[in-house]
């Protein structure tokens, strides 16, 4: 739960509140929309495919010949990236359309 507030809530105010200029409601909406989506999607991911482990569950791929453990709470660490792109894409489909007009 906080890493969903955090990524869809929290995270989305501190471009409005620090970024010079207006900003435009397509980049709040695609943030929060792709940090909710990718929050959702690896929660189910990880729960379908990983196993239980400490009151948790770890999905285990390999990468590199290399065994990676992926915990359930390591949501955060994709979806911050994720509302990072939705915010950029909102960004750049708010800068087309005004220079179309």
């Amino acid at each position: 739960m906080p890493t969903l507030l955090t990524a869809t809530a929290l995270i989305p105010i501190m471009p409005g509140l620090f970024l010079p200029g207006q900003r435009k409601p397509m980049e709040g909406f695609l943030y929060s929309l792709f940090a909710l989506g990718t929050v959702v999607l690896y929660y189910i991911l990880v729960t379908f495919l990983g196993h239980p482990e400490n009151e948790s569950f770890v999905l285990r791929i390999s990468l590199f010949s290399q065994p990676w453990d992926i915990w359930r709470e390591y949501s955060l660490f994709f979806a911050l990236p994720a509302s990072l792109l939705g915010f950029l894409l909102g960004s750049t489909i708010n800068r087309t359309r005004r220079e179309v007009s």
